[in-house]
C-alpha cells in the first residue's frame, strides 16, 4: 500500500500556501513537540538531546555533519565559493543524504530522537525518514535566477513525504499535566494484514478524522457540563476554550484534528486491523470492537470480525445509534478508546452506567459523571504515555459488542 495517498479535505480548515504564512498558522505535517533539533536557515534552536539547549546563528557558507550537530563549535565553512547571483538571493538549506550525491534543498530541518522531519522548498511538501540517513546539512544561497523550483529531490527509498498542511491556531502543546491531552491532533492510519477487496481506505480515514473530532468535542464538552466536578486546574483550561457571544451563547472551542499521511510526526496510530497478528484473538467468544493503548497514542479497530465501522453523530435522546444495518457506529466506539488512550480504565458495569464500561450499550453512549470523574483524574495525573504506534495491549483490554451481537465478518 503506498505510504504517501493524496490527502483529503480537513474537517477544520486547513490552508496549502506558499511559504510565507501568518503566525495564526501553523505547520502541521512537520510539526514535532518541544525539545527537538530545529534548523532553519538563519538560527538553529538544540534542544533536549544536547549538551547545551539554545539558539545558534547559522551563517553562510556552514556545513553541519550530523554527528556534530549538537557541537556547534565543529561545525565547518565550506570551501567552495559562492557563485555570483545576478538576481536576488536568499539562504535556504541543503541537506545531503546516504548514498546520494545531491543536496536536498529544504526551508527548514527538524531532527527528533529517530526521525528527520524537512520542509521541501519550493515543493509545496514536507519529507520524512529514518534521521540515520543524514550525513550533513548545510546553508546555501538560492539565487532566484535559477528555475522557479528545484528539480524533485532525490530522497532516501523508505523516506516518505506529503502535501504540506497548515491549520488555524494549531499547536501540539499539553494544556495539562497530562501529556496525552494536547492543543492539536494528527494522526496516522496504518493497516494490519491484508484488507477484503474494494475496502476504501480513504473512506475509513474520513470515518477516523470524523470520529476522532467529535469525541474530542464529546470528552470536552463533558468536562464543560460538569463545572462542579472539574479542579481549577481543568477548570481554568475549560474556561480559556469557551467564547461568549454578544447574544449570549457560549461556544466551546475543542482540539483539532487533522490526518497526515506519513507517521513521522503523527501524535496518533490508528490501526485498521484485518487479523494475523494475535491483537484481536480468533477464540474470543465475544465480539471485541477495538482496542487502545492505556495511557498511550495507539488504537487498533476490528476490521476482521466488523463488516464496517461509520460516523453516525445523529442523536436520539441524548444517544446515538450503536449501529445500523450494515456499519457499527464508530463514534461511541472511538470516544471510548481514546478515553482509555488518556487513561481511563474500564468502570465495571456494577457501578453505573458508563461510556467506559467494557461492553458497548445503549444506554450510554455518552460520557456519564462516572466518566468524566475519571476524565477529570486522568488530566491531573502527571503522564507522559506511551509513543505512537506502541500497542502491549492488556490481556483483558478491549470493547466488547453487546452479546447479542454476531461477527460481522470470518
Amino acid at each position: 500500500m503506498n505510504k504517501c495517498a493524496p490527502i483529503a479535505l480537513a474537517s477544520i480548515i486547513v490552508f496549502f500556501i506558499g511559504s510565507s504564512f501568518s503566525f495564526a498558522q501553523h505547520l502541521i505535517s512537520v510539526a514535532t513537540p518541544s525539545g527537538q533539533i530545529s534548523i532553519l536557515p538563519e538560527v538553529a534552536k538544540l534542544g533536549a538531546g544536547c549538551p547545551k539547549i539554545g539558539s545558534i546563528s547559522v551563517n553562510s557558507g556552514v556545513v553541519i555533519d550530523a554527528a556534530d550537530i549538537c557541537e556547534p563549535a565543529r561545525w565547518r565553512n565550506s570551501n567552495k565559493p559562492m557563485a555570483t547571483c545576478p538576481a536576488r538571493s536568499f539562504p535556504v538549506l541543503g541537506v545531503l543524504f546516504q548514498g546520494r550525491r545531491d543536496w536536498v534543498l529544504a526551508e527548514s530541518v527538524v531532527l527528533s530522537k529517530q526521525h528527520f522531519h524537512l520542509r521541501l522548498f519550493g515543493a509545496m511538501e514536507d519529507a520524512h525518514g529514518d534521521r540515520q540517513d543524514i550525513v550533513a546539512i548545510k546553508r546555501v544561497e538560492w539565487c532566484t535566477a535559477n528555475a522557479s523550483s528545484p528539480s524533485r529531490p532525490e530522497l532516501p527509498s523508505d523516506a516518505c513525504r506529503e502535501p504540506r498542511q497548515f491549520a488555524v491556531a494549531f499547536d501540539y502543546g499539553a494544556p495539562l499535566n497530562n501529556k496525552i491531552f494536547i492543543n492539536g491532533f494528527s494522526f496516522y492510519v496504518r493497516v494490519a494484514g491484508h484488507p477484503i477487496d474494494g475496502f476504501d481506505i480513504e473512506r475509513a480515514g474520513e470515518d477516523i478524522r470524523s470520529s476522532f473530532g467529535r469525541a474530542l468535542t464529546i470528552w470536552t464538552s463533558g468536562l464543560q457540563d460538569n463545572n462542579a466536578m472539574l479542579t481549577p486546574t481543568i477548570r481554568t483550561f475549560i474556561r480559556s476554550r469557551t467564547s461568549t457571544t454578544a447574544g449570549g451563547y457560549t461556544l466551546l472551542t475543542s482540539p483539532q484534528v487533522v490526518q497526515l499521511y506519513c507517521p513521522h510526526a503523527a501524535t496518533f496510530i490508528v490501526e485498521l486491523n484485518f487479523g494475523g497478528d494475535g491483537t484481536f484473538p480468533n477464540s474470543s467468544l465475544f465480539l471485541t470492537l477495538a482496542k487502545s493503548r492505556l495511557v498511550g497514542r495507539t488504537i487498533s479497530l476490528n476490521m476482521r470480525d466488523v463488516a464496517c465501522f461509520r460516523t453516525m453523530p445523529e442523536m436520539t435522546n441524548d444517544q446515538v445509534a450503536l449501529r445500523d444495518d450494515n456499519c457499527v457506529n464508530l463514534l461511541p466506539v472511538f470516544t471510548h478508546e481514546l478515553g482509555h488512550a488518556f487513561g481511563i480504565e474500564h468502570i465495571p458495569s456494577a457501578s453505573g452506567w458508563a461510556l467506559m464500561n467494557p461492553v458497548l450499550s445503549e444506554n450510554a453512549t455518552m460520557p456519564t459523571r462516572l466518566d468524566v470523574n475519571a476524565f477529570v483524574s486522568a488530566l491531573e495525573r502527571s503522564v507522559t504515555g506511551a509513543s505512537p504506534g506502541e500497542l502491549e495491549f492488556r490481556e483483558a483490554s478491549g470493547l466488547q459488542a453487546p452479546s447479542d451481537w454476531s461477527f460481522g465478518r470470518k
